[in-house]
């Protein structure tokens, strides 16, 4: 997602009729509202959807080489250069736009473009098969689509709390893959009966300790003596203990971030369909610090104490910001509070009008 540092202009006002067209033009791509631009942002994705269809359905045997699905793939690619040419144009921080994952999604989905009639050669069979792939990375696009942002803000939020728990597996995961391969590659090792040998080596056995630990059993490798069936018995319920820990740290997470979107007013549920929540100054300000006190509760150094004391406080951050934004709406209107922001008291206790 584009960050609001790469909006054009901060200030609206003094604007000539060439900057305030750049701006609009920015929160038609970014911050769609009107009718036009939700139909815009909608067609974009369908466009996503059949080029991907297209690109998986031209690897079907019948339908090789068939000239309507480069004509498809050039219509989609042409449309895609055009969005990034007009996104390219309306940010600002063009460096830091260049270093950003969306820049790559939206410059990825564009460079078979320039391929798609090209003949096919043996000397560059291997640069035409990995565009290919490149072809179908545009799905990621989906999700820096604005109204499936709320999924993605809240997948990622969720995985930065769970960063811990998801290493602790990874860690676990390594043990047991070396030990259980050390095990079975001395009870297994050798030549058999049929002349294969598929436990070859320790790391040529990490394959079949994954497939095991992850309980995917694909049945290609396997042990045939009783010591190493026991063994892969203990590395299954093993692996099962593993991958359990972690999935339920995640739903406790994804749970937790949920409500926390929902306190923040970032989220709301209408018509049994999740809706995001048109953001504010007060919402804004509710996220920057929940997003650093985040940061810093995910540092190893802290102590649970302090940890209690961080999470307390920023529960009392927002309720008080939730007081301030109701006493705010219900007492002071907009153009008092601006009254009341440009007044200087003198000293005779005068309201001056600045």
């Amino acid at each position: 997602m584009v960050n609001s540092i790469f909006r054009p202009y901060s200030e609206i006002n003094n604007l000539n009729w060439r900057q305030k067209k750049r701006l609009e033009l920015y929160d038609f791509i970014y911050n769609p509202n009107s009718c036009l631009s939700k139909g815009c942002s909608l067609f974009i994705t369908i466009v996503i959807v059949i080029a991907i269809t297209s690109s998986c359905l031209e690897t079907i045997k019948i339908f090789h080489d068939l000239l309507i699905f480069k004509i498809i793939e050039f219509i989609c690619s042409l449309i895609f250069m055009i969005e990034y040419i007009l996104k390219f144009c309306v940010i600002t921080n063009h460096n830091k736009y260049l270093k950003t994952c969306a820049h790559f999604i939206d410059f990825v989905s564009i460079i078979p473009i320039f391929f798609i009639f090209s003949i096919n050669n043996n000397d560059f069979s291997g640069i035409f098969s990995f565009l290919k792939i490149l072809k179908l990375l545009r799905i990621v696009k989906v999700l820096s689509n604005k109204s499936m942002s709320i999924y993605s803000n809240l997948l990622l939020e969720t995985m930065i709390k769970s960063i811990y728990g998801l290493k602790l597996m990874v860690i676990l995961i390594v043990i047991i893959m070396i030990f259980s391969s050390s095990i079975i590659y001395e009870l297994e090792k050798g030549v058999r009966v049929d002349g294969s040998e598929p436990f070859s080596s320790i790391p040529v056995t990490f394959y079949w300790s994954i497939v095991t630990i992850t309980t995917v059993g694909y049945g290609d490798i396997y042990p045939i003596t009783d010591l190493g069936r026991f063994v892969s018995c203990l590395t299954m319920i093993m692996g099962l203990i593993i991958i359990a820990l972690p999935i339920t740290i995640i739903s406790k997470n994804f749970s937790r971030t949920w409500d926390e979107f929902e306190n923040r007013g970032l989220i709301k549920i209408k018509n049994k369909c999740l809706e995001t929540v048109k953001c504010t100054d007060s919402n804004n300000l509710k996220l920057i610090l929940s997003s650093h006190c985040i940061r810093i509760l995910n540092l190893n150094k802290l102590s649970e104490v302090e940890r209690l004391i961080i999470q307390s406080l920023l529960d009392q951050m927002i309720d008080n910001l939730d007081l301030i934004s109701k006493i705010r709406g219900n007492y002071i209107s907009s153009e008092m509070m601006i009254e009341i922001v440009n007044a200087s008291i003198d000293i005779d206790g005068k309201i001056d009008i600045v």
